[in-house]
Protein backbone atom coordinates (compact mmCIF):
# COMPACT_ATOMS: atom_id res chain seq x y z
CA UNK A 1 0.00 0.00 0.00
CA UNK A 2 2.79 2.44 0.94
CA UNK A 3 4.66 1.62 -2.28
CA UNK A 4 1.55 2.52 -4.32
CA UNK A 5 1.29 5.88 -2.62
CA UNK A 6 4.98 6.58 -3.27
CA UNK A 7 4.58 5.57 -6.92
CA UNK A 8 1.59 7.86 -7.37
CA UNK A 9 3.40 10.72 -5.64
CA UNK A 10 6.47 10.19 -7.85
CA UNK A 11 4.32 10.25 -10.99
CA UNK A 12 2.67 13.49 -9.89
CA UNK A 13 6.05 15.11 -9.19
CA UNK A 14 7.35 13.99 -12.58
CA UNK A 15 4.28 15.44 -14.28
CA UNK A 16 4.70 18.72 -12.38
CA UNK A 17 8.36 18.97 -13.46
CA UNK A 18 7.44 18.25 -17.09
CA UNK A 19 4.72 20.90 -16.99
CA UNK A 20 7.13 23.40 -15.44
CA UNK A 21 9.71 22.77 -18.17
CA UNK A 22 7.03 23.08 -20.86
CA UNK A 23 5.90 26.43 -19.42
CA UNK A 24 9.49 27.71 -19.39
CA UNK A 25 9.92 26.68 -23.03
CA UNK A 26 6.72 28.45 -24.06
CA UNK A 27 7.59 31.61 -22.13
CA UNK A 28 11.06 31.62 -23.64
CA UNK A 29 9.64 31.10 -27.12
CA UNK A 30 7.29 34.04 -26.62
CA UNK A 31 10.03 36.42 -25.46
CA UNK A 32 12.39 35.27 -28.19
CA UNK A 33 9.69 35.87 -30.80
CA UNK A 34 8.97 39.33 -29.38
CA UNK A 35 12.66 40.23 -29.33
CA UNK A 36 13.02 39.22 -32.97
CA UNK A 37 9.90 41.16 -34.00
CA UNK A 38 10.97 44.26 -32.06
CA UNK A 39 14.59 44.03 -33.15
CA UNK A 40 15.72 43.84 -29.52
CA UNK A 41 17.86 40.71 -29.47
CA UNK A 42 20.72 42.77 -28.01
CA UNK A 43 18.57 43.38 -24.91
CA UNK A 44 17.94 39.65 -24.55
CA UNK A 45 21.65 38.95 -24.96
CA UNK A 46 22.49 41.51 -22.24
CA UNK A 47 19.96 39.96 -19.88
CA UNK A 48 21.27 36.48 -20.55
CA UNK A 49 24.84 37.68 -20.00
CA UNK A 50 23.88 38.63 -16.44
CA UNK A 51 21.85 35.46 -15.85
CA UNK A 52 23.78 32.57 -17.39
CA UNK A 53 26.71 31.00 -15.57
CA UNK A 54 27.16 27.65 -17.35
CA UNK A 55 29.74 27.77 -20.19
CA UNK A 56 27.57 25.66 -22.51
CA UNK A 57 24.55 27.93 -21.99
CA UNK A 58 26.63 31.08 -22.49
CA UNK A 59 28.03 29.64 -25.71
CA UNK A 60 24.49 29.34 -27.12
CA UNK A 61 24.20 33.11 -26.92
CA UNK A 62 27.71 33.85 -28.11
CA UNK A 63 28.73 35.09 -24.67
CA UNK A 64 32.23 34.96 -23.21
CA UNK A 65 33.13 32.17 -20.82
CA UNK A 66 33.18 33.18 -17.15
CA UNK A 67 36.35 31.91 -15.48
CA UNK A 68 35.89 29.89 -12.29
CA UNK A 69 36.90 31.70 -9.10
Amino acid sequence: MNARIQTIAAREKTKERKNDVHKKILIGAYYLDQAKKNNSMDEIKNLMDKFLKCAFDRELFGLEHIPSP
